[in-house]
């Protein structure tokens, strides 16, 4: 049950999100691993998936931001951490002083990188980024060359790997797979004139979570894995590829709240703004302490039904930005107190199922999980 001191809980299985990595491992066996912890973790928690993924080995985390990265420095994690947009030349001292790498994607960057390494007397590790298709970070194909040149005339610089990002490496159309193994290819070809001219690449990466399970001729030296590590696949036909393949994900998050209170409604009278439903019958109405505040969107009623003690409810009416309601019917055996479940691993609904009601992905629930929610961490 909920602590009765907060009515909006995530619970965080540990166990399956050390499970997942093992899949992971299995997939890309003999991988360097290097795991996304960018969005708080995808809403799980970044310092303590950082602490599990260090507990089971892995070689890199991933972050967004520098913000992200030094957060988890001044919390005692010291294994290599890769930042993976681009960052305001302002935030480069701290990148440099907490020792951690950058993507780069232009001579201006480097030559500034450069810089400012020189001018701490550090040196800095940087993965050279190739836009093979993707269209968003990364060097054209043909400057791969002439920038890895640029980053080995840098004393100060250190060409740490040389990666790239795959746009529909989770799709089984053929033209998708077509495209990813265009983008595949681009890539191991760009390294091959890197090494052809004395350039020694580093760890040499571009697989996210589509492709560790479907191209494993992209899992290189290293893979990245994102929403595969918190038990989600990146769309549904890779799902049902893995699923027939008992390759098998494990959510990592439960969203639950709590009755907190349950009153009767008369046939024609309507609940929460809009008066967009009205009941049909006499009915009792409960009331859920969790709005789109903590994550769960306006999309999702009408739609979703909630799990209370392995029965499930009708979200009712507009959600709040702090409450919504469930219709119980008149024959309810519900209780204030009793906890109410929107998604997880124990049975009912995914963050996919909301994910599809509200016609985006799972990433974005899990994301999108507000400040207001206490994470709980089981072990």
């Amino acid at each position: 049950m909920i602590n009765r001191m907060n009515n909006k809980i995530a619970t965080i299985y540990l166990q399956n999100f050390r499970d997942n990595i093992l899949e992971i491992q299995k997939q890309a066996l003999g991988k360097k691993i290097c795991l996304a912890v960018k969005a708080d973790a995808y809403g799980h928690g970044a310092l303590k998936i950082a602490k599990e993924a260090v507990k089971l080995g892995l070689d890199y985390l991933a972050v967004s931001t520098v913000e992200e990265a030094v957060f988890l420095r001044h919390n005692d994690i010291h294994i290599p951490i890769l930042v993976l947009s681009i960052i305001d030349e302002s935030e480069y001292k701290n990148l440099i002083i907490h020792n951690l790498s950058l993507v780069v994607e232009s001579f201006e960057q480097v030559k500034a990188l450069s810089a400012s390494a020189n001018a701490l007397g550090k040196k800095l590790g940087v993965h050279l980024k190739i836009n093979t298709g993707m269209g968003r970070v990364g060097c054209k194909v043909s400057d791969a060359l002439p920038l890895a040149q640029c980053i080995k005339e840098m004393d100060m610089l250190r060409l740490e790997g040389v990666c790239t990002h795959l746009s529909v490496s989770d799709s089984l159309l053929p033209e998708d797979i077509a495209f990813t193994k265009k983008q595949i290819r681009l890539f191991e070809d760009s390294i091959k004139i890197l090494e052809q001219e004395g350039i020694e690449p580093g760890l040499r990466h571009c697989a996210n979570s589509g492709a560790i399970f479907l191209h494993p001729d992209a899992h290189f030296d290293m893979v990245r894995p994102g929403i595969s590590a918190y038990g989600y696949y990146a769309s549904a036909e890779l799902k049902d590829f893995c699923e027939q393949k008992n390759n098998c994900l494990k959510p990592v998050m439960e969203l639950k709240s709590k009755l907190v209170k349950i009153f009767p409604l008369s046939k024609g009278d309507s609940v929460s703004y809009g008066r967009t439903w009205t009941a049909a019958e006499d009915t009792f109405i409960g009331l859920v302490p969790m709005g789109y505040e903590d994550g769960i969107r306006r999309c999702l009623s009408p739609g979703l039904d909630v799990k209370i003690n392995e029965t499930f409810y009708p979200i009712v009416g507009r959600i709040c930005m702090d409450q919504l309601m469930l219709d119980l019917g008149k024959n309810h055996s519900c209780s204030a107190g009793d906890e109410v479940v929107f998604f997880g691993p124990n049975g009912g609904n995914t963050a996919d199922d909301l994910a599809k009601l509200c016609k985006t992905i799972s990433y974005e629930l899990l994301c999108g999980i507000g400040k207001r929610v206490e994470k709980m961490y089981l072990d």
